[in-house]
């Protein structure tokens, strides 16, 4: 069920599997197969403890057997989602994105939260169904999940409310998203015309974006030079703004993407501001990279390894997470890619002060399937997780503009050639909530407290 699942979800990574590692049609199903099964493997063990757990539990306490093993599925499934390792991370509060008041809770608990509920809510139905205990008792479970989805939705929409009065009060920014939609012509990378975004940046600063313009990651072809931290980096032999007068002329500040080389050879995926004046005000590097995409896992240590998969980049990690600063205005944090599906990288940057967030990603891969709206689907908890204003430039989208409780207010659609303009406010971020990191630690110590229920009485 589990590697079904994913093959019907991610379908689209049976041909950027084929990209990456020029193989044949059918060996790139094989490692689409292979990776498919990793990922189901969540769901086989999940379920596998589930079912020895629930068991022991109707073993040893002569409970009913459907009721033990809705008891132990709960944080079984959980901690699964939590702890096991895969090349693309994803929750079940993803599913739960269309409406957008079941997911406040994210805010509070983080993605582990929703998957208690979600997983509650199954269990108590299953338990309804199947169980043979008392009538009363399976419907008093289903009330209490029916209870709790209904306060879950009452608090959702009362925090979505108090959210929209809080960000009012931040310091307000005009901005503008540019989309170029210009075709993949790399194995990895697809970089972009710069005589087109800087037409459509100038299109946006006459809209009013001109506090900022984001571009999308892949902006710069070929290496800058990066040296120490807050120097100014060199491309073509001349500091980067003066290397960039004759191709951006738009008068707004501009956010930048290009691969940095530093003094010691690393290459790093690197986000660069740059000043109306084309003065440099500013670089960020990646922390997290895409598995098979910027590095292969192992790569350096077996060669062999690095074989199966030639067009893979060799992009090191980058060195701290820093913020950008508009001066005078705001600090924000950079996610370039996948780095939005990951609640930690978002989170880090609402620690350092972030007052908004951006992704830069290039998508330009994944443009016939549904990968693109699945991106900024997921990417929409990042914002609601650290209440900040969530701006997406995606090379051949999709761009958005997405509000602090998850909607998405501006959107330029996969394949459209254009740009977003729209006024965001810059908040200071809500204290990062402690219980966040609770639900899959609390998940394991339930399968503990089981087990030792479990146990056989003397």
């Amino acid at each position: 069920f589990g590697a079904a699942g994913t093959m019907a979800g991610v379908p689209w990574l049976m041909e950027s599997l084929r990209r990456f590692t020029a193989v044949p049609q059918p060996e790139a199903f094989f490692w689409f197969a292979a990776l498919c099964a990793w990922h189901g493997l969540q769901f086989g063990l999940a379920c596998g403890a589930a079912r020895w757990l629930g068991e022991r539990l109707a073993r040893a306490r002569g409970w009913d057997p459907a009721a033990c093993l809705a008891l132990a599925f709960v944080p079984a499934m959980a901690a699964a989602e939590g702890f096991y390792p895969t090349a693309f991370p994803g929750q079940l509060a993803n599913s739960q994105v269309f409406h957008l008041p079941t997911v406040q809770l994210v805010s509070v608990l983080g993605p582990g939260g929703v998957a208690w509920l979600a997983l509650c809510c199954n269990a108590a139905l299953f338990a309804l169904l199947f169980s043979k205990a008392e009538a009363p008792r399976r419907w008093a479970a289903a009330l209490a999940c029916a209870g709790l989805l209904l306060g879950n939705e009452a608090w959702g929409r009362f925090a979505m409310g108090r959210t929209d009065r809080l960000a009012a009060l931040g310091a307000s920014l005009d901005v503008g998203l540019i989309q170029g939609a210009q075709p993949a012509r790399r194995a990895r990378d697809s970089y972009q015309d710069m005589p087109l975004h800087d037409m459509l940046s100038a299109r946006a600063l006459a809209a009013g974006a001109a506090d900022l313009v984001v571009w999308p990651e892949s902006t710069l072809e070929g290496e800058v030079s990066c040296g120490e931290p807050g120097s100014v980096p060199i491309r073509d032999g001349r500091p980067l703004p003066e290397a960039l007068r004759r191709e951006v002329r738009t008068p707004a500040p501009l956010l930048l993407s290009a691969l940095g080389r530093d003094a010691a050879g690393a290459v790093r995926n690197v986000s660069l501001l740059i000043g109306p004046g084309r003065e440099f005000w500013g670089l960020s590097e990646k922390m997290v990279l895409v598995p098979f995409g910027e590095y292969v896992p192992g790569g350096r240590a077996l060669s062999w390894i690095r074989r199966l998969s030639p067009r893979t980049g060799r992009l090191s990690v980058g060195r701290r997470r820093t913020l950008l600063e508009l001066p005078g205005k705001a600090k924000f944090g950079v996610l370039v890619c996948y780095e939005d599906l990951l609640p930690g990288a978002a989170a880090a940057c609402a620690e350092l002060g972030a007052g908004f967030l951006v992704n830069q990603t290039n998508d330009a891969w994944f443009d016939q399937g549904m990968a693109p709206e699945q991106h900024l689907r997921f990417s929409v908890l990042r914002a609601v997780e650290n209440r900040l204003y969530l701006l997406r430039a995606a090379n051949t989208g999709i761009s958005a503009v997405v509000d602090p409780a998850g909607r998405v207010l501006r959107r330029v659609e996969r394949g459209e050639r254009g740009f977003a303009a729209a006024r965001i406010t810059a908040a200071a971020p809500a204290p990062r909530r402690r219980a966040a990191a609770w639900p899959y630690p609390t998940a394991v110590l339930a399968l503990a407290l089981l087990a030792l229920a479990g146990r056989r009485k003397s």
